[in-house]
């Protein structure tokens, strides 16, 4: 009898173990998989901003981000930044570095998308430039599925209200990272 209690509390000794592997692998997977969208995001801010300066062509900003973009959206996004590309031009940029406000990725409720912030505050100003980015799954890989700019206006009075959109995900404040995305030399 002792033998056999002794093999019941090594299977579940074994199973226990094993269910405690799974489940914090299957949690630092969505951890990295987060946090590869989030370098994404910072890949993309970056390049469009050294396209935006002519230090790169439009074509290698397409070459160095149309990996990251949903096959659904690609064609519509590329042409729209091409026509802004074509008539926009930043003539200089200072030479410190530039930093963005990136939020961590939020998961919608019913797991079908993913949402990443950015607020790119404008220099001498109480204004802020939003952009949202949204992830949808294709072929199980997390793709740009849409993206949405914001000019969010800040009351001069208030400082600290800025459009509900950027500041809070499911009545959760949105937490925020300072991130350098360039120094240009």
């Amino acid at each position: 009898m002792n033998k056999r209690i002794t093999i019941y509390i090594l299977f579940i000794l074994l199973i226990s173990t094993a269910l405690f592997f799974y489940f914090a692998n299957a949690n630092e997977t969505v951890e990295n998989e987060d946090d590869q969208l989030l370098n994404r995001v910072v890949e993309i801010e970056r390049n469009r901003l050294l396209a935006q300066a002519r230090s790169i062509s439009f074509s290698d900003y397409k070459d160095r981000t149309s990996s990251f973009i949903h096959s659904y959206y690609r064609d519509a996004y590329f042409d729209e930044l091409e026509s802004a590309y074509k008539t926009h031009n930043i003539a200089e940029l200072t030479k410190i570095p530039v930093y963005q406000y990136f939020s961590k990725v939020y998961t919608a409720a019913n797991e079908k998308s993913k949402s990443i912030y950015v607020k790119i505050p404008f220099e001498g100003t109480t204004s802020q430039w939003g952009r949202l980015y949204i992830f949808k799954q294709e072929k199980k890989e997390w793709k740009i599925f849409s993206v949405r700019d914001h000019l969010l206006v800040i009351k001069r009075d208030d400082t600290k209200r800025i459009i509900e959109k950027f500041t809070n995900y499911d009545d959760v404040p949105i937490e925020y990272e300072y991130i350098e995305i360039l120094e240009l030399l």
